[in-house]
């Protein structure tokens, strides 16, 4: 089954909330606040890493989407390019948190 993901509102948008969607047959969306936002980019700036803000935040928005909307069977994932240039690293986050919560790897694509 081939998964498409897109977000409204980029992450680093604070001002606005974040929705990521899935679609396919079926769509699922998940939101993220703009408060819960400001808080996570405080977290990651305390952290010494406010870069990575941006991108950890997007991909574990992505992760949670497939996690709350319990799609069986994924053999492909398209993510939509949103962030130029950063795909290998993005890709190298999503293998890292989809493997806390799913066991079967899909082929990722941006």
């Amino acid at each position: 089954m081939r998964i498409e993901i897109n977000q409204s509102n980029k992450i680093e948008q604070t001002n606005k909330d974040t929705i990521i969607g899935l679609s396919n047959e079926k769509s699922f969306t998940i939101l993220i606040n703009r408060k819960t936002k400001r808080k996570l980019q405080e977290e990651f700036r305390k952290q010494g890493k406010p870069r990575l803000f941006v991108y950890r935040t997007f991909i574990a928005g992505v992760v949670l989407v497939f996690k709350y909307a319990q799609f069986k069977n994924l053999s492909e994932i398209v993510i939509d390019e949103e962030y130029y240039g950063k795909d290998k690293m993005l890709k190298s986050m999503f293998l890292e948190m989809w493997s806390r919560f799913f066991t079967k790897l899909p082929e990722v694509f941006f």
